[in-house]
């Protein structure tokens, strides 16, 4: 089969959904498939070229951070992408095209389906969602609601990667039947330092007990996964012997570590910048506690991360969280944008060496069991076959 990938973002560039699209790539190359990917250039990287068993075609867009687009950049995008799509569809002829991010994705893959009858599949992943709680994309979501509708209404079929992102879709446009893909992870680079059976019968699964509890977040620095919030709650009482190190970095970096050393908490936040993956599988091993404070998310890859190395996690009750972390199982589920609560239950962990060595082996043997990228990227094959030998849409009449 031959995929057509879109997404304004690849590796080296980009987050969660950039490292989902690259491991998504691999498995369908390693099956045979042969896939062509559009994505957005960065000073330093080249135009073209084979990797990860595919073909990379980076269109300008005048990208100015590695770790962070904008809405002007992704115009520039969806404007190169739908000159260059039908011209290498016409060349190539692929039988489906993926939209991965609906905006600015989608309409690209709308625009040739019109010009050269290629089917498309939407893949939701949360900012591309109207009311997914991200700065700066509520104006630009009512300006665009038409055509997200007539994007997603002519698909071969949208997904989402989880439950409560395919129920705020639904909650967009009615009548919309979304199938969930979730994301996979490599649970052979991320690992517990114990042996994976020892931390499922409860064994620490990371090193000694000497020194501080350590908590980690990784992520972007941006007010979407609010590390702020998991700051204030570090100064609350009874986590003296609590440290963080944030692996990850953004706008917000200078702000955060100003608030750090504003509360006194500057000899125990630690925020490392952007790591290597086996640099980062290596501070996950490091780690006692992993902490996901977002206001929102998709399909965090960073909890499916912490889980593969044996970590409790404590993450908001969000969209995409609330898929992974089993409450009292394998961590802990706190609303959002409240250090009261995220507090009170590191309290919890940051006391009970047992408890955090019980949640994470669960936590490690529930990864192993539900979530693999072969998997994802089987049921993402699926579907397409499905769609295009059945000619339909996954939109009933009533929509």
């Amino acid at each position: 089969m031959k995929l057509l990938f879109l997404n304004y973002e690849y590796p080296p560039i980009g987050g969660g959904a950039a490292t989902a699209s690259r491991h998504l790539i691999r498995e369908w190359t390693a099956m045979g498939c042969e896939v062509r990917v559009l994505t957005t250039h960065y000073p330093g990287l080249p135009w073209r070229e084979e990797t990860d068993g595919a073909v990379i075609h980076r269109l300008p867009a005048f990208r100015r951070r590695p770790d962070r687009g904008r809405i002007g950049e992704m115009a520039l995008y969806m404007a190169g992408a739908s000159l260059v799509a039908p011209v290498l569809a016409a060349r190539w002829r692929p039988d489906a095209a993926l939209a991965f991010i609906g905006i600015p994705s989608g309409p690209v893959t709308w625009l040739l389906r019109q010009l050269t009858g290629v089917p498309y599949v939407v893949c939701l992943r949360g900012g591309d969602v109207p009311g997914f709680r991200c700065e700066g994309v509520d104006r630009f979501h009512r300006l665009l609601a038409p055509m997200t509708r007539t994007v997603w209404r002519q698909a071969a079929a949208v997904t989402a990667n989880s439950a409560g992102l395919a129920d705020l879709a639904k909650g967009f446009m009615p009548g919309l039947d979304i199938p969930v893909i979730p994301n996979g992870v490599d649970s052979t680079l991320f690992h517990p330092a114990a042996p994976a059976r020892a931390v499922a019968e409860g064994a620490a699964p990371t090193r000694s007990s000497d020194g501080p509890v350590r908590l980690l977040a990784v992520g972007r620095l941006v007010a979407q996964k609010g590390i702020d919030v998991l700051i204030d709650a570090l100064a609350r009482p009874g986590l003296d012997n609590v440290a963080l190190d944030v692996v990850g970095d953004g706008e917000w970096r200078d702000a955060l570590e100003s608030q750090a050393a504003g509360l006194g908490l500057a000899g125990r936040v630690r925020i490392h910048g952007w790591l290597s993956r086996t640099a980062l599988a290596d501070v996950y091993r490091k780690a006692d506690v992993f902490v996901l404070p977002s206001r929102d998310e998709g399909m965090p890859n960073v909890v499916l991360e912490a889980m593969a190395s044996g970590l409790p996690v404590v993450a908001s009750a969000v969209a995409g969280a609330c898929d992974l972390v089993v409450e009292g199982e394998t961590g802990f589920l706190v609303p959002p944008e409240e250090p009261d609560a995220l507090a009170a239950a590191l309290r919890r962990l940051a006391g009970d060496a047992a408890l955090r060595a019980g949640f994470g082996g669960r936590g490690r043997a529930r990864v192993e069991e539900s979530f693999s990228w072969r998997s994802a990227a089987l049921s993402f094959l699926t579907l397409v076959e499905e769609r295009r030998a059945g000619g339909g849409t996954m939109v009933r009449d009533t929509v």
